[in-house]
């Protein structure tokens, strides 16, 4: 049985989403975590 066109694209762009926000969360952590160590203490 064929999907609806829109439920397959829906479904690739949730798990293009979901790819993209672990990159972003990633980048985010350790960027963070060089502008900690960068710092002044």
């Amino acid at each position: 049985m064929e999907l609806p066109r829109s439920y397959r694209d829906g479904a690739g762009w949730k798990r293009a989403d979901r790819a993209f926000w672990r990159g972003a969360a990633l980048v985010a952590s350790r960027v963070g975590r060089d502008t900690v160590v960068s710092l002044p203490h």
